[in-house]
């Protein structure tokens, strides 16, 4: 009867008393940040959950809530405060908790903020060498603070839609990535132009396959079969269908019946091995 009086406050059956009680918590107390890991996981209130992660003082609940947890306002708020945690320079965390910090975030506009406001050069670059989203990248690419990071995610960028976008804004205000997306733009076309040659190339081939395969036997038709092969095998594969053309030809080729050589004439004994000397001296 009298156990709800002697009941802590944060059990209270109240989401405000729960919440003031949240706020008498301290920070560093680890029993009272269990408590307060307990509440942001498993509240049934939303407003009490968000009031306890905003206490918590040590990273690893707010990134185990950012792995399981489904809803978007409390993954909001853990990304927004496991954020000031990394970027606080007066924070408690070491760099090396930082960055393991960084390692298990996966959520891509938590790394760009954390790029974005991280004074310590360190944790740029690792939460920049996490993102993949071409978006993200052109944020950074235009916005960082600092060079280095700018150039960085420059040089992941792999749209070439991006490229080009980034490459006419930064033309005139920032030289070294303006040459990121120019070499990079560069090497893409060069690319293209590259597989495109591979593949009039390997068409060729097998065009001349299936020219063999239908037209008449030629002098050497074996020898011609032979070479263009070779050639076949000394390109590179392509991203195309042309391989399984290339086989049924061969194998059409190969299965043309070839014409038998003559045999060489046997000499007769006494007549083969005459010399034109000697037939005349007989007459």
């Amino acid at each position: 009867m009298f156990a709800k009086f002697f009941r802590p406050k944060w059990q209270s059956n109240k989401a405000d008393v729960r919440i003031r009680a949240i706020s008498r918590m301290l920070a560093d107390n680890p029993e009272q940040q269990e408590i307060l890991s307990r509440l942001a996981q498993t509240d049934q209130n939303i407003e009490v959950r968000k009031a306890a992660l905003a206490r918590l003082i040590r990273p690893e609940p707010l990134l185990r809530l950012l792995a399981s947890e489904l809803d978007p306002a409390i993954r909001h708020s853990a990304s927004e405060h496991l954020c000031e945690l990394i970027t606080d320079a007066h924070s408690d965390l070491s760099a090396e908790q930082r960055l393991r910090c960084i390692e298990g975030i996966q959520d891509q506009d938590l790394l760009t903020h954390i790029a974005l406001h991280s004074q310590q050069a360190q944790l740029q670059q690792a939460a920049v060498a996490k993102v993949r989203d071409e978006s993200n990248l052109e944020v950074l690419a235009l916005n960082a603070q600092s060079a280095q990071t700018r150039r960085l995610a420059a040089e992941r960028l792999e749209a070439e839609e991006v490229l080009e976008r980034i490459g006419r804004k930064v033309r005139q205000r920032d030289k070294a990535v303006y040459r990121i997306t120019r070499d990079k733009l560069q090497q893409m076309r060069d690319a293209a132009r590259a597989l495109e040659e591979l593949r009039a190339r390997r068409l060729e081939l097998v065009e001349r396959f299936e020219q063999l395969a239908q037209g008449e036997l030629l002098p050497q038709y074996a020898a011609r079969i032979d070479a263009l092969g070779q050639e076949w095998q000394k390109l590179e594969p392509g991203q195309d269908d042309l391989d399984s053309r290339y086989r049924q030809a061969v194998a059409r080729c190969r299965s043309v019946p070839l014409p038998c050589r003559p045999k060489p004439k046997h000499a007769n004994a006494g007549s083969s091995n005459r010399t034109p000397t000697d037939r005349h001296a007989r007459h």
